[in-house]
């Protein structure tokens, strides 16, 4: 006699497993699981192993984690930054221009980059250093800070 495993997986899923634990199949209700055993596998010397569907409980979401993340850039973008650096458009305008030159001068190609390219290659300069290393918090924050530039950047191009 086979044994076969029907586990409820979700609210309107199903998983047949063999006698090993593989998934043969899945299914949205129990009775096509054994009507799959009967006509599929040929067989009806089995019995049916019921797993019931417990419903896990999500985490609570610290959304005081977001908020702090947003004061943090809110902080350095406008003020921390700010004063060491200078506003963020021009700045970016002209790392926008040196980063054509160079690439125009090394490379024989003719390219102007904008502020807004500017800002996306800082962001993705930030999110290659978050995927290197993401227990270095300060670069979330400073995505976040060049996300603010880029959206800056975007209107002010729009309204040129």
């Amino acid at each position: 006699m086979a044994t076969y495993t029907i586990k409820q997986i979700n609210t309107d899923r199903f998983l047949l497993m063999g006698k090993k634990g593989g998934i043969i199949n899945s299914f949205t209700n129990h009775a096509d699981a054994k009507k799959f055993v009967m006509e599929q596998l040929d067989t009806n010397d089995f019995t049916i192993q019921w797993l019931d569907y417990v419903e896990k409980e999500e985490p609570p979401v610290n959304k005081n984690l977001r908020a702090e993340a947003l004061e943090t850039a809110h902080r350095l973008v406008t003020k921390d930054r700010n004063v060491t650096h200078g506003e963020p458009y021009p700045n970016m305008k002209v790392f926008a221009k040196l980063v054509s030159t160079y690439i125009n001068s090394s490379q024989g190609v003719s390219l102007d980059l904008t502020v807004v390219d500017a800002a996306v290659i800082m962001c993705l300069f930030k999110l290659h250093r978050i995927a290197v290393n993401p227990a270095h918090l300060d670069n979330c924050d400073d995505l976040i800070g060049y996300a603010a530039i880029l959206n800056e950047a975007a209107q002010i191009e729009q309204g040129e």
